[in-house]
């Protein structure tokens, strides 16, 4: 899990550095695509650690991220 973590965050990190350095908006919803996936993983530990509330709570955060970036990306 910590791996997959590792490389979501880096994935995300590099894409919103492209997109500062091309000026390009279209890269922002593949990051948020990736933020949600961050966030869901997240979810997971913290489900796995018992900690069911702070669980839920990322996991609404990443279902509203990861919708908010699919609309985007159809439009």
């Amino acid at each position: 899990m910590k791996a997959i973590r590792i490389v979501a965050a880096f994935i995300a990190i590099s894409l919103i550095v492209l997109s500062v350095i091309t000026d390009n908006k279209q890269i922002l919803y593949y990051t948020q695509f990736f933020i949600g996936a961050m966030l869901l993983i997240y979810s997971i530990s913290e489900f796995q650690n018992k900690r069911k509330a702070r669980a839920v709570y990322l996991l609404f955060l990443a279902g509203i991220i990861v919708l908010m970036g699919a609309l985007s990306l159809s439009n």
